[in-house]
């Protein structure tokens, strides 16, 4: 196993993008990119033992930031949807991002875990880690919020 990494571009904030490709030793391989968490390739050998991505991917950071369906993307701080953009815990109301259809929240809001750059770390030949801290009142949600993500 190795992993390399290579600059994947730049967001529109400016910021920088990289992937990491962790390959085994028959060459198959993932691909991974700091923005989103995001598992961009997978590429395993065919029954003709060619290899061949199997995910669905994109090829630019451009067309990740403008991508709706998250493809690959690690999403958050919520995976589906809020109604009307709102909840209540411990009788305060929060009031979240309405980035779908200005009625509901979808994913986090319109800065998304999916659309933010994440701290990575290689782990030995195998493993990369990625981790993000949200605040308390990111995206309207209470409380500070740490994870991370290794693949």
């Amino acid at each position: 196993m190795s992993i390399t990494s290579k600059a994947f571009g730049v967001t529109k904030k400016g910021e920088n993008v990289t992937a990491y490709t962790i390959t085994n030793k028959q060459g198959a391989y993932i691909t991974l990119l700091d923005f989103g968490a995001i598992l961009q390739a997978v590429c395993v050998p065919d029954k003709n033992g060619v290899l061949t991505d199997v995910l669905l991917g994109l090829d630019t950071v451009e067309k990740y930031e403008g991508d709706s369906n998250a493809f690959g993307a690690t999403i958050g701080r919520v995976a589906n949807r809020i109604g009307d953009g709102t909840f209540e815990l411990n009788g305060v109301r929060y009031n979240l991002d309405k980035n779908e259809n200005g009625i509901t929240t979808l994913h986090g809001g319109f800065s998304g875990y999916h659309k933010r750059v994440w701290a990575a770390a290689c782990e030995g030949e195998n493993k990369v880690v990625f981790s993000i801290d949200s605040p308390d009142g990111d995206q309207g949600f209470p409380g500070k919020f740490c994870v991370s993500v290794s693949y």
